[in-house]
């Protein structure tokens, strides 16, 4: 799981846990996002995109998936960015260890949000910061041991049909 936090000139404004992914976006009749990422303090990336995922595993099945991502075994300690639409081909997603912190910073006008887990959300305004890391606690999720996650796939995106 992950945890986010929604800063505005150092208060937090909305925090929470998410199981999938939290999601920067855009409104429907706004323009390219610019979002400055930063890894473990460390600039990472600035994203021109409809929006950036950042997902756990089990959330790269999902939103992330459709946006390009990457499937992530679900037992991985990993964090996923994945940029929506992005302006240059070159922006592409990228996998993190879990344990790294990562902040999103607004930096562009027009309608954004920010979304955790598709529940909770808030409107953006330029200098925002999304703060997102492990959450400090873990779900867990009962497992059928006769499906592995790979049978879930074969049928699901219809690996190998025949």
């Amino acid at each position: 799981m992950l945890s986010a936090e929604l800063r505005r000139d150092g208060r937090v404004l909305l925090s929470g846990a998410v199981l999938n992914d939290v999601v920067v976006s855009r409104d429907a009749l706004s323009r390219l996002a610019r979002l400055e990422v930063s890894v473990d303090d460390s600039e990472a990336a600035t994203y021109e995109a409809d929006g950036l995922i950042v997902a756990t595993p089990t959330g790269s099945t999902a939103y992330s998936l459709s946006a390009g991502g990457p499937i992530v075994y679900p037992t991985l300690d990993a964090i996923l960015l994945t940029p929506i639409c992005p302006h240059a081909l070159t922006q592409r997603p990228v996998v993190l260890p879990a344990d790294l912190p990562i902040r999103v910073k607004l930096v562009s006008r027009g309608e954004m949000f920010v979304t955790l887990d598709g529940a909770l959300g808030r409107h953006l305004q330029p200098g925002d910061e999304v703060h997102i890391r492990t959450a400090p606690h873990r779900t867990v999720l009962l497992k059928n041991h006769d499906l592995d996650p790979f049978a879930i796939l074969r049928q699901k995106l219809r690996w190998g049909a025949r």
